[in-house]
């Protein structure tokens, strides 16, 4: 069985594909049948964050079921698939399985070492596996993947610099207006990336607040935390004369701030310049804004280059944390070539020790009479004989199968040996 993983990234595709691929809980759950059905496709699971969504997938195959996944992911991309070559990635086996190891350490995080992305994985493995998607290869891996991110935290110490993308926005817009304190702000959204925000801004001095939400008693709830006051989410726009800072964090499917809304809020401010931090994806804010006169417009493609004082310790610390992925990745890759060899394995035993019984039988009625004490003598010969032919085979084959075509030898021992099982893991 192969594992491999399909994706964007920060890394390689800007935010204007990203959010076309960004993909809500609830539309994974839909999608996720659908995926399965791709040719080969035996089990899948869809992270979809901020920074990333990616396509994980156990399948028989993947030469022939690459094909028919990229056209589904172009599918949902609304892409052609020469496009979406130029910006996905894709790793199979080890690779594939190294990554959603860093992925849940927090080691490829535009945030290195942020936490939330071990509960977003969590909560990925969840939705997959109660949709039905999943099986004793990805249950394995996510499982193990979330283990050894624990690890990394627990022995790296990389989670003592607490960093989150609310963090870096913050870090973004100390930069850009040199001081927070005094300064007001309106927030879009209620959620928890929000709340994070909300409360790196007042330890940095910010004292008004402006918490704009589609659920009034989320907005009211978290105004009041910092002594701001709630609007509606229909109503932010006409709070952009007021605040130095708007900062976002929805989710929703298109963006509430408009460049025109920004316009006539610019127009009506008399020249005082306006912050606006995007964390969102897909973006809640028009990146159009950033061309008005006056304005200042951040979103998640320029929060990859923020450094800030523990950024070195975080380093240092990814890098023992790495160490340790690879050694979880090597366990986890001889763990599943020891499955995928294990039913070959089984059923070659089950094959001599029929033979085995079915020639001692032979023997004995060929005898005519005998007593218990030649049957058990001859018995025991034959088991003998039996391990002593299946030690070779059986030790090769375990070998073997921590070598990437491992599985083929398994298949041509089934056909050596005529066993007619499928050998899948």
């Amino acid at each position: 069985m192969f594992v491999a993983v399909a994706g964007v990234s920060y890394h390689n595709t800007p935010i204007e594909l990203r959010e076309r691929l960004s993909l809500s809980g609830e539309k994974i759950r839909l999608l996720l049948p659908e995926l399965r059905r791709c040719e080969g496709i035996k089990e899948c699971c869809v992270l979809s964050t901020c920074n990333r969504t990616e396509f994980y997938l156990a399948t028989e195959s993947w030469e022939k079921s690459k094909e028919a996944v990229l056209s589904f992911i172009g599918d949902k991309a609304g892409l052609p698939a020469g496009e979406l070559l130029e910006h996905i990635y894709i790793h199979v086996l080890r690779d594939a399985v190294r990554r959603i190891f860093r992925v849940t350490a927090g080691l490829d995080s535009m945030a290195l070492g942020e936490t939330q992305i071990a509960g977003q994985v969590k909560n990925a493995y969840e939705t997959a596996r109660e949709a039905g998607t999943t099986g004793p290869v990805l249950n394995t891996l996510f499982q193990q993947a979330l283990a050894a991110g624990k690890r990394v935290r627990t022995e790296t110490g990389i989670d003592r610099c607490p960093v989150s993308i609310p963090y870096i926005a913050t870090v973004l817009m100390k930069r850009a207006l040199g001081s927070l304190e005094g300064r007001s702000v309106l927030v879009l959204g209620a959620g928890k990336m929000s709340a994070t925000a909300m409360a790196h801004l007042r330890e940095n001095g910010v004292t008004g607040a402006i918490v704009a939400n589609r659920s009034p008693d989320r907005a009211r709830e978290l105004a009041e935390a910092y002594n701001g006051r709630a609007v509606p989410l229909a109503l932010a726009a006409d709070c952009l004369t007021e605040v130095d800072i708007v900062i976002s964090g929805t989710a929703a499917p298109s963006c509430l701030i408009t460049a025109e809304m920004t316009a006539r809020a610019m127009a009506a401010r008399r020249g005082r310049p306006l912050l606006l931090v995007d964390m969102a994806a897909p973006r809640d804010i028009d990146p159009l804004a950033r061309e008005i006169p006056g304005v200042t417009l951040f979103d998640l493609d320029d929060f990859q280059c923020v450094e800030d004082a523990s950024w070195e310790r975080r380093r240092l610390a990814a890098e023992e944390g790495e160490k340790i992925v690879l050694e979880e990745c090597d366990n986890f890759m001889a763990r599943l070539a020891m499955n995928s060899v294990t039913p070959t394995i089984r059923a070659l035993t089950e094959h001599f020790r029929a033979v085995q019984a079915a020639e001692v039988d032979l023997a004995l009625r060929r005898l005519g009479s005998y007593d218990e004490n030649l049957a058990e003598a001859m018995n025991q010969m034959a088991a003998s004989l039996t391990a002593k032919l299946l030690h070779q085979p059986i030790s090769a084959l375990r070998a073997l199968a921590l070598k990437p075509e491992g599985h083929v030898y398994a298949k041509m021992a089934e056909g050596l040996f005529g066993l007619g099982k499928e050998n899948a893991c």
